[in-house]
């Protein structure tokens, strides 16, 4: 079938961290254009395309907040925000507003993100559980799920 396009990712985005005082209007735009500009103009690409689901990978920082991310967290908000509008629109997308993941990711090997995530109660994502975890939300969800870890 032409134009046809099952499952769509869209886990691209970059941090700048740094404190709300020395957050900067560049920094914020930086911040926005990998997560939330970069999801609506992907979206906006695909939607000739007879696409089965498209998924954004959004961050737990949306939800809880986290240190030196208020820009992080603003663009993920964004993201939730615009996959539940499109969601409500009818199209096929969610939002999935993933903790650390282990081995992959962002945070992966960071040694100091590792730390923070322990002295908070959270542990990193395993990848094999993440994908278990992708498939279950993907099914139906027509709000930004939380995917992540907490530290027994």
């Amino acid at each position: 079938q032409r134009n046809m396009c099952k499952t769509v990712l869209h886990a691209g985005g970059v941090t700048q961290d740094s404190t709300v005082p020395r957050q900067t209007a560049q920094s914020m735009r930086f911040t926005y254009a990998g997560k939330a500009l970069g999801y609506s103009k992907l979206l906006d690409s695909l939607l000739g395309f007879a696409t089965d689901m498209f998924v954004g990978f959004s961050s737990v920082a949306s939800l809880i907040g986290a240190q030196g991310q208020a820009n992080y967290a603003a663009a993920n908000s964004s993201l939730d925000g615009k996959s539940t509008a499109w969601k409500n629109c009818g199209l096929p997308t969610t939002a999935i507003q993933w903790g650390a993941w282990a081995a992959v990711g962002m945070a992966a090997g960071n040694r100091k993100a590792q730390e923070n995530l322990k002295a908070i109660g959270f542990a990193m994502i395993d990848p094999a559980n993440g994908l278990k975890a992708m498939n279950s939300v993907t099914g139906g969800s027509t709000m930004p799920s939380a995917v992540y870890l907490a530290s027994p």
